[in-house]
């Protein structure tokens, strides 16, 4: 019956069951922060406005995308929400912290929601590698190959994401308690806090980086126009970051390592944009025939 069904391109039972959960979670995670807005709107200045707006904007569009995707048996969708319901259970225990301690400015029903929100996505997350459900996101790639070409580019770009992913942990871990301050006190200042969110955010994103270089393996078209677009805008980024270093007369440590990094990190891109198309690699994924499950089309859920 499930080999069936996948057959047809109709969701099997934990799939259909993961979309429902990670929709509930996406609802709720616009109601934390229409709650969390209309708490601090009063100390956001009007020209912070139109920013607060856009990322709001562009976070509902990359739910429904990434959701959507998913539902349709695209791998890198399952990693992409894996590494947020991750997120979520760390920003659980923030939050969790910040009530204890008194600091919260947000109603103490909020930390429920929360909850609802983190026990949605990591049941959703647990769905989606059960057995029927990782034989549906294998369809996607079930008439595709990896070539000798695509596979040493794609060497390049994961040497890319690993001098990346070494500069963000090093931010992250830099952003943790020390110097006397305790769990609590970190949980409940500003800086520290919000240097170690974002960069938890993107260490948990990461992976969904590296499943794109798969995908890029077997020959999907949009997953090297987005492993370009993304490798050459972070490598402007890290050139810049670069020269402000090497500028700085007494530049910190960290700072200079992850500035080497991030050159590392911009000959890799260079290295994997020049090897994605080289001439095998063009008449690979040329060659490369369509997903399996049908993308974009009518789903049964009987």
């Amino acid at each position: 019956m499930t080999d069936a069904m996948m057959r047809d391109g109709r969701q099997v039972g934990p799939v259909r069951v993961a979309v429902a959960l990670w929709w509930l979670a996406a609802g709720l995670t616009a109601l934390i922060a229409f709650v969390t807005f209309m708490t601090v709107a009063d100390k956001l200045r009007w020209d912070d406005m139109p920013r607060v707006l856009a990322n709001a904007a562009i976070m509902i569009v990359l739910a429904i995308v990434t959701i959507t995707h998913f539902g349709r048996g695209k791998p890198v969708a399952r990693v992409a929400l894996t590494g947020m319901a991750v997120y979520y259970v760390w920003t659980l225990i923030i939050g969790v912290t910040v009530l204890v301690a008194g600091e919260s400015e947000a109603p103490a029903v909020l930390v429920l929601v929360e909850v609802a929100r983190t026990l949605c996505a990591v049941i959703a997350a647990i769905l989606s590698f059960t057995t029927p459900a990782r034989a549906y996101f294998r369809l996607h790639n079930a008439r595709a190959a990896r070539v000798k070409a695509t596979i040493i580019a794609g060497w390049a770009w994961l040497a890319a994401i690993a001098a990346m992913t070494v500069i963000v942990a090093g931010t992250f871990i830099d952003s943790l308690p020390s110097h006397g301050r305790s769990w609590i006190q970190w949980a409940t200042g500003t800086n520290a806090i919000a240097a170690a969110l974002v960069a938890s955010l993107v260490l948990c994103l990461l992976p969904a980086y590296a499943a794109l270089v798969r995908q890029f393996e077997y020959g999907r078209q949009w997953a090297r126009i987005t492993l370009c677009v993304i490798g050459v805008f972070l490598s402007l980024l890290a050139v810049i970051q670069a020269l402000d270093v090497f500028d700085d007369r007494r530049p910190q440590t960290l700072d200079t390592v992850n500035a080497v990094l991030g050159l590392v990190f911009v000959a890799a891109v260079v290295a994997g944009f020049a090897l994605s198309f080289l001439p095998a690699a063009n008449a690979h994924f040329r060659r490369t025939p369509p997903p399996e499950v049908p993308q974009g089309g009518d789903y049964h859920f009987s």
